[in-house]
């Protein structure tokens, strides 16, 4: 079952989780500058985590394209597609890597390489939320042809992420997950992580998130409707009146 958490909307909770992660000093211009991100972060951290199952606040929110695709969201597949899916995921969630390397290999296959399905993706940070911040914001600093090439990569690779950060590497950790978005430098990817057009995307996508009462990821919308509990590639097949086997 799928693992629910308070969502990361209100401007206290997002702006902490973006200053622990994005402050820097006035002066950081160098590849020697000093973050006050935790670079070691646990991931296995439960802080500010809410299993409960109504834990986001879910008043009104006036936000647009709640169930539906929006203008320069992260998009893979014909825009003429006849279906559409929406994924909510955290590259920290560990049922969200599992869904990344088990069923978007078979959705993407069999669905958006034809002509099927339309699929886009929007950020929803979980604890450490600093971690999960610090990955989207290296994956939106791709160039758009290769930002699910780099987003999927952190869900893929997931466990090699969280053991590096146990063992004190998140610095090169994160050096090597930049790089694999074109970022070559130290001083790109802090960069990087100052973006304000990507704390921005990651913002908007969690107030969309809230304003559809999702609380759990993955949470799939399937032409604009949201599938009940977890979903893999045979429940998309099963809905889209595909064949489920091979």
């Amino acid at each position: 079952m799928t693992v629910k958490y308070s969502t990361i909307l209100t401007a206290a909770l997002l702006s902490a989780a973006a200053a622990a992660l994005l402050a820097l000093p006035a002066q950081a211009q160098s590849s020697n500058a000093q973050s006050t991100f935790d670079w070691n972060a646990n991931p296995n951290s439960h802080a500010g985590h809410n299993h409960g199952p109504n834990a986001a606040d879910h008043s009104a929110i006036d936000v647009d394209n709640v169930f539906t695709e929006a203008k320069d969201e992260h998009t893979i597949g014909d825009a003429l597609a006849p279906h559409t899916l929406i994924v909510y995921a955290s590259v920290v969630c560990g049922h969200c890597g599992r869904w990344f390397s088990e069923d978007y290999p078979i959705i993407k296959e069999r669905l958006i390489d034809t002509g099927k399905l339309r699929l886009v993706f929007r950020e929803f940070p979980t604890q450490p939320a600093d971690v999960a911040i610090a990955g989207f914001q290296i994956a939106n600093c791709a160039a758009p042809e290769t930002y699910f090439d780099a987003i999927v990569y952190q869900f893929q690779n997931q466990d090699e992420t969280f053991d590096r950060l146990r063992n004190g590497e998140g610095r090169a950790r994160f050096l090597e997950l930049s790089k694999k978005a074109g970022l070559e430098t130290e001083d790109e990817m802090i960069g990087c992580f100052e973006s304000e057009e990507g704390k921005a995307r990651i913002e908007l996508a969690m107030k969309r998130a809230t304003a559809g009462k999702i609380d759990a990821v993955p949470a799939l919308i399937l032409d604009g409707a949201l599938m009940p509990g977890l979903n893999g590639a045979r429940e998309v097949l099963e809905a889209l009146g595909e064949p489920t086997d091979g």
